[in-house]
């Protein structure tokens, strides 16, 4: 089947088919539209009741934040107040009083009144005012403490009623008792009250034991012996003048306060819970969900919190059915969950905390939210029905036109397609002649222009593989196929170009005189690499050949002759380093000379160190006038390795852009300076390629390795390698 009856086929296909369907199945579709409107709809509410909870316990968490800081601020000068008084001596008689004269009916000191923010907790489970006096402190001793045994702590403490006194006027609101617990048992508490337990240790509650054993401020959900309330108390140790541990002071602030700033009553109504909770320890080694307090809803509409200590059954929350809430509850932070409770949809609240510390909770129903989208739901479905009818008519008539836009369309859009596709085929055959003229003037009239442009810079491109293919070939047979036996001394070349022709060099070049015979060795680098860099070195090359014989033994006048051609034959930004020895076998000598070449590496085999023989001197081609440095003389012993390399080694590159270095090549030779050149030169290259982990070689590599290894001492080499 031809392309244009399957583009006629598809066209029809995803046109019509998608028509009728929409048309069958429109009643169906509408009415899905408006419940996904509708759900959408309590998407929309949900989500900013969701960031309104977030707000709230946020905003209240903050608000517990600054209430502690004002606890802690109070119970610093409390603490500095009390630790005072132990440090000084009073003239003036003990103004200290017992619970027994604060009880009503028993001629009470003048100031005791009923206050409902103390409460105590009847028999009856029923809670009633306590009597207290806002005039004085109260003494309480523990079992085992007698009036006399603590007199001088009595007269100490006789005027901390005024301390008392100055810390609550300044947070009425956040301070329900003040006490301080001393070590020999006396217990001071503000305000005055008659509500002591006989037998009551107040050296046994917990906020005192662990104030006592962790020597600083401390916080601890405790419930009030005598009301049987739970309250948040805030304390930490105080000390004689001489450091030792005198005891405990604290401050108990109630929950009732620790609500007064949570009002979204008038939000929700009675559908909302809010709850203070602290996630504490459970006894057996885990946490707990405790709830603190929760806000309960009376008979006659009022909202109040309740923070009595009975056990009930909302006392802790389960969280393990709600894992997520566990842990972001359990890590302090703040957030808002969907969750399911009792066959309910709710949504969870929770303010962000420190661990054992209380943070807000609040429950809301999720259909209390989504119940405005269920109304609106009914209305769009049937707004929605009177589109049905008229939406029919429309679509069968568009399905007629798009038939017959289909037809039209293939026909148009496969005609230049042929063209293309014939004048492909005479492309492919080797005629980048061929031409095509459309005039569409759409996206096909450019492809056709694209295609124009690829047969002549085909045909371009196929003269230019043929060239370099051929400059490639004549390159490699520039460099020598092996290194000349040399007696006494083992020899290794190796260059890897990064493209099909480079600028590195190197060159063995046999040198006979009637009385010796010498070996030239020459290693280059052109600036850069490609066509320019190869015929560069092919000159160089040449010119050091013919004048090696006459320069054997004068290198300066060898690189100045070379440098006068090179200044004429280059570019101004191609230049050429070079090092160029000679070696005498029988002396086991080189002298040598560099023209700003690489560094070359000599490995002695007396000491096993490998040091760096440093070459200078200008690079050749730069300008006419330079002058060399003085060739130097290398004496060689048995073992000993010269090594002559590009810098393409040491500037080579990982993935993540770390040079190979010096220091690598250095290791290297020393860890195979026992074998072969060949096998050392190896060993680098395949070390290299490693490092650079397939990355592609910016720039050419050359190596020549000269070991002095007398026959007598010399490994068995391996048999060379086919070039």
């Amino acid at each position: 089947m031809k392309i244009r009856s399957k583009f006629s086929l598809l066209a029809i296909f995803l046109v019509v088919v998608p028509l009728v369907t929409v048309t069958y199945f429109q009643h169906s579709s509408m009415t899905r539209f408006g419940t996904r409107m509708a759900e959408h709809t309590g998407d929309i509410l949900a989500r900013k009741e969701r960031d309104l909870l977030h707000k709230i316990v946020q905003d209240y968490s903050a608000i517990l934040r600054r209430d502690k800081m004002t606890h802690e601020r109070a119970l610093h000068f409390q603490a500095r107040e009390v630790e005072r008084l132990l440090g000084q001596k009073t003239a003036e008689p003990p103004r200290i009083y017992f619970p027994e004269a604060f009880r009503r009916g028993e001629d009470p000191l003048p100031g005791l009144r009923l206050d409902y923010k103390h409460m105590r907790q009847e028999r009856s489970e029923e809670r009633s005012p306590v009597w207290v006096n806002y005039e004085h402190q109260v003494i309480h001793l523990a079992p085992g403490a007698s009036k006399a045994e603590v007199s001088e702590t009595l007269s100490r403490i006789s005027g901390l009623t005024q301390s008392y006194r100055f810390v609550y006027r300044l947070h009425p609101d956040h301070i329900l008792w003040q006490q301080t617990v001393f070590a020999s048992g006396v217990q001071s508490t503000y305000p005055a009250h008659g509500e002591a337990l006989s037998n009551y240790d107040p050296r046994k509650e917990t906020w005192y034991r662990r104030a006592k054993q962790t020597g600083s401020m401390v916080r601890v959900v405790s419930k009030n012996p005598a009301s049987k309330t739970i309250n948040q108390v805030v304390a930490m140790p105080i000390h004689f003048p001489d450091g030792r541990f005198a005891g405990a002071t604290a401050i108990s602030v109630p929950y009732e306060r620790a609500f007064q700033d949570l009002r979204f009553a008038t939000i929700w109504g009675a559908s909302a819970t809010a709850m203070l909770a602290a996630y504490q320890p459970d006894g057996s080694g885990g946490y707990k969900l405790q709830i603190l307090a929760r806000e309960s809803q009376r008979d006659g509409g009022t909202r109040e919190w309740d923070g009595q200590g009975r056990k009930r059954s909302h006392d802790t929350f389960d969280l393990e059915p709600f894992p997520k809430v566990r842990r972001m509850i359990a890590s302090g932070d703040s957030g808002v969950h969907k969750i399911e409770r009792h066959n309910r949809e709710m949504l969870l609240a929770h303010g962000s905390h420190k661990r054992g510390e209380p943070f807000p909770l609040i429950l809301l129903p999720y259909e209390e939210i989504v119940a405005q989208a269920e109304a609106e739901k009914q209305t769009i479905r049937s707004e929605t029905s009177q589109w049905v009818l008229l939406s029919g008519f429309i679509l069968l008539g568009a399905i007629g036109l798009s038939v017959l836009l289909a037809l039209w369309s293939a026909r148009s859009m496969t005609r230049p397609v042929l063209h293309l596709a014939s004048a492909a085929r005479r492309l492919a055959q080797g005629d980048f002649q061929t031409r095509i003229d459309l005039d569409s003037r759409d996206e096909m009239q450019e492809l056709g222009d694209i295609f124009n442009d690829i047969g002549p810079k085909l045909e371009e491109h196929k003269r230019m593989s043929q060239a370099m293919e051929v400059a490639k070939k004549a390159q490699n047979y520039l460099l020598p196929r092996y290194a000349p036996k040399t007696p006494g001394f083992d020899i290794c070349g190796t260059s890897i170009y990064s493209d099909e022709t480079g600028g590195d060099y190197y060159d063995f070049i046999e040198i006979e005189h009637p009385e010796s015979k010498h070996l030239a060795i020459a290693v280059g680098d052109v600036s850069g690499h490609g066509l320019g860099a190869a015929f560069l070195m092919s000159s160089a090359r040449g010119i050091i050949r013919s004048h090696a014989l006459q320069y054997h033994m004068d290198l300066q006048d060898l690189l100045q002759t070379l440098n006068s051609h090179l200044v004429h034959d280059s570019r101004d930004d191609q230049f050429l380093t070079l090092f160029y020895a000679v070696l005498d076998p029988e002396t086991h000598s080189l002298t040598w000379i560099s023209a700003g070449h690489e560094p070359a590496l000599f490995y002695r085999a007396r000491s096993g160190e490998v040091e760096d023989i440093p070459c200078s001197g200008m690079p050749l081609g730069v300008t006419a006038h330079v002058s060399h440095d003085r060739q130097q003389e290398l004496n060689m012993e048995p073992g000993d390795i010269l090594l002559i390399g590009t810098d393409g080694i040491r500037e080579a590159r990982n993935p993540s852009r770390e040079m190979f270095g010096r220091e690598r090549v250095q290791t290297i030779l020393a860890e195979n300076a026992e074998k072969t050149t060949d096998r050392i030169c190896r060993a680098i290259v395949d070390s290299l390629q490693l490092f650079c982990s397939g990355r592609r070689q910016d720039d050419d590599i050359t190596l020549v390795a000269i070991k002095y290894q007398p026959e007598d001492e010399a490994p068995t080499p391996p048999a060379p390698e086919e070039p």
